[in-house]
């Protein structure tokens, strides 16, 4: 495994900067090194639908790499990042070499694919108190305080409610004693 980073070529992109944009072509899996960076879909009146953020570890481009396809989202970083960047046709080799790497990247995509489905799932199915809990509580990673790493606009967006709707909810969870909110830091106040 070790030749593998003769074929690693490191990218960098400042805070504000598009990691990708929707209906471009880049064959190549980048994979987040340093940073962090936002997952979304928009349209033409500039409403955003985010879909994941991404931390160090986590990448992108798989449409692309896998079945040849344009991506069909925007990936901007919310602040300097570093990704490792890896051509098609070298993973593809890797891949061959290494099948037990190819198996973790399938299991890997079946956890974000279960992952989109309960995501799915919950803004059809939960009210919108439930579906801030929920995402609070995976920020949260069993922490009791954390620090939220998304913007409040961007939560609102990933949980399928205007950002109003989403200070009503943090009000009323504080006013019920389930949390408590210091700017960006949250505690959980009550058991789940």
């Amino acid at each position: 495994m070790e030749h593998i980073h003769q074929f690693i070529h490191s990218k960098r992109f400042a805070k504000g900067e598009f990691v990708q944009l929707a209906g471009h072509y880049s064959p190549e899996l980048l994979i987040l090194n340093r940073g962090s960076v936002k997952v979304y879909r928009g349209d033409e009146t500039g409403t955003e639908q985010v879909i994941r953020l991404l931390q160090p570890g986590d990448y992108l481009g798989e449409a692309a790499v896998f079945s040849a396809q344009a991506v069909q989202y925007h990936a901007v970083a919310l602040e300097d990042s570093t990704f490792c960047s890896l051509s098609k046709d070298y993973l593809h080799q890797i891949l061959r070499d290494n099948p037990e790497l190819a198996i973790k990247i399938l299991g890997d995509m079946s956890q974000r694919l279960q992952s989109a489905e309960t995501q799915l799932e919950s803004l059809g199915q939960k009210p919108a108190e439930q579906r801030l809990l929920d995402a609070l509580r995976a920020y949260a990673g069993g922490q009791t305080t954390f620090t939220l790493r998304i913007s409040k606009k961007d939560l609102a967006s990933q949980i399928g409610v205007r950002p109003e709707t989403l200070s009503r909810q943090l009000k009323r969870l504080q006013k019920n004693n389930l949390m408590r909110i210091d700017h960006k830091t949250i505690t959980f106040l009550s058991p789940e």
